[in-house]
């Protein structure tokens, strides 16, 4: 597969004529999401997940609890990892998975699962568009993998090239996320023209990137919650439209000045016409 440029029915056409539309639909935006992240996925892990939507197999998934779970403290950058194969560092995690490329791997599928369960209607999470909102999100995708899921990060975090997220410790996180809830509710979204439409969700999507409020995860939060505020309006988003490439220069190029508040979502008005689809 082309790291750059692939398409599922382009690449596995068989499997996805298995799929109804809207389990189609749903598949794709999740393994988008993912391969925005990094993931390059097989033939076997498109079949596992299309197996998993018609209800024919299951996924890999850490066991359930048997017991209190472990209280973990994550208060430092190093307090969030184990000691992994070769000695490299690696999240800790319910598969007691201490190979960096396993881990990634499993979580990918994890996240995809829950990703499909959400677009397809078999959990609910409630749309209030706020800080508590966004962590049931990443709960519900990254809590079979994380015991840190859905929890904001205590930790500082830059981008590469050295542009810092959020400041975790003065709640500027807090702040840029009161931002997009105010964007959320108070913009007609049902009323607007499709370039009203990219021009609102990428000023949204900007404040809600510059919060990268968790440790791990945010992309993929983030494009969930945005596809719950499109369910408000006459679009979707069908994120495979763009590259990784393409998606994270526009995200990047979206970061605040140094020593600004205020990100500039122009950079993303490019990545969101093209992935704005209509209903």
């Amino acid at each position: 597969m082309n790291s750059l440029d692939f398409d599922l029915e382009t690449e596995w056409p068989e499997l996805m004529k298995l799929l109804t539309p809207p389990q189609y639909f749903a598949i794709r935006r999740a393994i988008a999401a993912a391969w925005h992240e990094g993931w390059d996925p097989n033939l076997m892990d498109v079949e596992l997940l299309v197996r998993y939507i018609r209800d024919e197999g299951e996924l890999p998934l850490p066991a359930p609890i048997d017991g209190p779970e472990t209280e973990y403290v994550f208060d430092t950058w190093d307090s969030y990892f184990q000691l992994g194969d070769l000695g490299l560092p690696v999240f800790i995690n319910y598969y007691n998975e201490t190979n960096p490329r396993l881990l990634q791997h499993k979580e990918f599928l994890a996240v995809c699962a829950r990703s499909i369960e959400l677009d397809l209607g078999l959990a609910t999470i409630d749309p209030t568009f706020d800080a508590a909102h966004l962590q049931t999100i990443h709960y519900y995708l990254f809590g079979d993998v994380y015991p840190w899921a859905g929890r904001f990060r205590t930790v500082n975090m830059s981008k590469p090239g050295g542009v810092a997220f959020a400041d975790c410790q003065n709640g500027e996180v807090e702040r840029y996320l009161d931002d997009v809830h105010r964007i959320a509710v108070e913009t007609p979204w049902y009323q607007l023209s499709g370039l009203q439409f990219v021009e609102k969700s990428a000023e949204l999507f900007a404040y809600l990137n510059q919060a990268h409020p968790f440790r791990e995860g945010n992309g993929r939060a983030a494009k969930t919650f945005m596809c719950a505020v499109a369910a408000g309006s006459p679009y979707d988003f069908d994120f495979m439209r763009v590259n990784p490439m393409v998606w994270n220069q526009a995200s990047a190029g979206s970061s605040p000045e140094p020593f600004e508040y205020h990100p500039h979502p122009e950079a993303l008005v490019p990545v969101f016409d093209a992935v704005t689809i209509s209903r």
